[in-house]
C-alpha cells in the first residue's frame, strides 16, 4: 500500500471516523497493537502504516476489510483487496487450513486463465505455509517460477517487495541474500519516495529470519547488523520484536538467549498472540537444536 500524503490523510481520517462512530477511545482501539500517541498521528495522517497493522486495528473496530480499502485506497483493485484479505489474515491466525483451500482456489484460476497473478499468489501462499508448517513440500515449479521473477526485476516498488518478502520460505538463500543486498543499497533512494519505509523492513527481517532458520548464520548476521543501525518505523512493532528476538539468538549462548527471550514469548502470550508465542518458541528450539 502507498504511503504518500494523501494515502495516510485518506485512511488516518477515515479510521478516525470510524472509532468516534463506535465509540471507542484512541486508547481502546490502540491497546496491544500501536501506542496512543502513534494512533493519534496515524488518525491525522502524518504517518503510514503497515498492512498488518492496520488489519489489527480494522479488527478491532469491527469493519469490513473490503469497505474499508475501497473507501480509503479507491486505486485498490478488488483482486489487491483479495490477497490482503484471504492471505494475510489466515497467515496471521496461523490458520493452514484457510491458506492450502486458498492455495488450491488460485491454483484453478491460473489454469482458467495463465494469468501470472495467480501464479505469484500461489508461491506467496505456498511460502507462507511452510513458513508456518516446515514440514510441508512446496511444488518446486513455483518455486522456479518465484525466483525467475524476483531477479528479473529492475525497478522495485511496495507491491514486489511484498512479493520478496512473503516468498522467502521458498526461496533459495542465495537468491535471499543477493535481493537483501539490493534492499539494503536501495533503502535511501526507497525512503526518499516512501515516507513509510515499512515495507522494506518487514522484507529484511523476513529475510533474517527464513536465513537463521536454515542455520545460515552469517548471511543472517549480514542483514540483521544493518537493521539494528536502520531507523525503523515506529509503526513496525512486529519488525523491532522480531530484531530483539533474533539478535538474542545470533549474539548470546543458548542459555542466556533462551532466558531473554522467554519473556518476549510470555508477553506475546499476554497480549492475546498464542499461536505466534507457540511459533517463536518452536523456532528458537529448533535454532538452538541445531
Amino acid at each position: 500500500m502507498s504511503a504518500e500524503p494523501n494515502y495516510n490523510q485518506r485512511i488516518g481520517k477515515l479510521i478516525k471516523d470510524l472509532r468516534k462512530e463506535r465509540c471507542f477511545s484512541v486508547d481502546n482501539v490502540s491497546l496491544n497493537i500501536v501506542s496512543a500517541s502513534f494512533m493519534r498521528k496515524l488518525e491525522a495522517g502524518q504517518t503510514g502504516v503497515s498492512v498488518i497493522t492496520l488489519l489489527q486495528i480494522l479488527k478491532k473496530l469491527k469493519v469490513d476489510q473490503t469497505d474499508f480499502f475501497k473507501c480509503a485506497v479507491p486505486e485498490l483493485s478488488y483482486d489487491d483487496i483479495a490477497i490482503i484479505k484471504v492471505v494475510l489474515e489466515p497467515y496471521y491466525n496461523r490458520d493452514v487450513l484457510t491458506l492450502r483451500k486458498q492455495l488450491e482456489q488460485q491454483r484453478t484460476l491460473y489454469l482458467q486463465t495463465t494469468d501470472q497473478f495467480y501464479l505469484i499468489n500461489q508461491a506467496i501462499i505456498a511460502s507462507l505455509i511452510k513458513s508456518i508448517d516446515p514440514a510441508y513440500i512446496n511444488d518446486p515449479t513455483l518455486s522456479s517460477f518465484i525466483c525467475d521473477y524476483l531477479t528479473r526485476i529492475n525497478n522495485w516498488g511496495s507491491y514486489e517487495i511484498f512479493i520478496f518478502s512473503n516468498c522467502t520460505a521458498i526461496l533459495p538463500s542465495q537468491v535471499i541474500l543477493h535481493v537483501s543486498k539490493l534492499f539494503i543499497v536501495m533503502e535511501t533512494k526507497f525512503e526518499a519516495n516512501h515516507r513509510n519505509t515499512t515495507t522494506l523492513f518487514i522484507a529484511l527481517i523476513n529475510a533474517v529470519e527464513t536465513l537463521l532458520g536454515r542455520q545460515q548464520i552469517q548471511a543472517a548476521k549480514f542483514v540483521l547488523r544493518h537493521l539494528l543501525h536502520a531507523k525503523i518505523p515506529v509503526d513496525a512493532m512486529v519488525v523491532k520484536f522480531k530484531m530483539t528476538f533474533f539478535e538474542n539468538l545470533i549474539e548470546y549462548d543458548a542459555s542466556s538467549a533462551r532466558y531473554k527471550n522467554a519473556s518476549l514469548i510470555d508477553f506475546l502470550r499476554e497480549i492475546g498472540y498464542s499461536s505466534f508465542a507457540s511459533f517463536f518458541q518452536k523456532f528458537m528450539d529448533s535454532f538452538l537444536a541445531g
